[in-house]
């Protein structure tokens, strides 16, 4: 209990939340360079976090000390659910545990929009465990 206290308050104080500005519009198949409106997650980026922290099992990392750090990076589409999403860090087991938690939150997300369209939305996010 205490280690999963432990964790999701590092993971709300250490991870920052960097949204990418490349769009992809699905009509023209073509990249934007900004939208008017960002993807979001309903109740806001820490509900997304405290969602990810659910689904995270931090035992899988067998660490008793350090930091581990991932980039999770995905597709927000049209209609909000989420695809492909990749994780790129230099422990692949944090990588790992990163893409199954991120896959397990079913909760959709508020779509991106340009010109008053919904359009798909690239979307990264540190991610940081301290032991």
């Amino acid at each position: 209990m205490i280690k999963k206290i432990l964790l999701m308050s590092l993971c709300l104080c250490a991870a920052l939340v960097f949204a990418q500005t490349k769009v992809e519009d699905t009509k023209t198949e073509t990249t934007q360079k900004s939208v008017e409106k960002s993807g979001e997650f309903p109740g806001g980026i820490n509900e997304f976090r405290k969602q990810l922290m659910n689904h995270f099992r931090a035992d899988k990392l067998k660490l008793d000390k350090g930091t581990v750090n991932t980039t999770v990076t995905f597709v927000i589409n049209t209609d909000g659910s989420v695809s492909d999403i990749k994780a790129s860090g230099e422990n692949q087991v944090m990588n790992d545990e990163s893409l199954r938690a991120v896959s397990k939150i079913k909760t959709k997300w508020i779509p991106a929009e340009l010109n008053g369209e919904k359009v798909k939305y690239n979307f990264t996010m540190p991610f940081t465990i301290s032991f």
